[in-house]
């Protein structure tokens, strides 16, 4: 009996510490200041996921209207996946842009995925964005929901 109550509470505490996986840290500063100058609430928040071997698309609309597009483009060979953030595009290949990299990669990337967790549709872009960027397990677990629960064939 004491066994078993050993048993199902590490498995509430170990579900409950992978439910509230900590968030990444940035520092404000080191964010590009193209979305740190971004109105919130934002209106709305577009996450695109390439097939290409996973780049990630992001375009954030401010209270203002006022849009911005990052890419994390993934390269064949790298070691660290989506170290690169490119503003100006939603991919590095988009026809008719010119997209430069931002200074501070790392800051402004962990900013992005507070702000697609934040502001995701829970759309099928915005999850295997998450999912990509981040890998909590609570990335998972929405996409599990989703899927029991959103009706079969209709979309988010």
């Amino acid at each position: 009996m004491r066994r078993s109550l050993q048993v199902v509470l590490a498995i509430v505490v170990g579900g409950l510490a992978l439910l509230f996986w900590p968030w990444p840290p940035y520092r404000q500063s080191q964010v590009d200041p193209r979305l740190r100058a971004l109105v919130t609430p934002y209106r709305s928040v577009v996450t695109e996921y390439y097939l290409d071997g996973g780049s990630v698309g992001i375009r954030i609309t401010d209270r203002n209207g006022t849009a911005v597009e990052f890419a994390l483009p993934v390269t064949a060979g790298e070691s660290q996946r989506y170290e690169r953030v490119l503003v100006g595009a939603m991919h590095s290949r988009d026809a008719g842009t010119s997209p430069v990299p931002v200074e501070h990669g790392r800051d402004t990337k962990n900013m992005l995925i507070r702000i697609v967790e934040r502001y995701s549709s829970g759309d099928i872009d915005s999850l295997a964005a998450l999912i990509a960027l981040r890998g909590a397990p609570r990335d998972y677990l929405r996409v599990y929901f989703n899927s029991w629960f959103r009706p079969a064939g209709r979309g988010p």
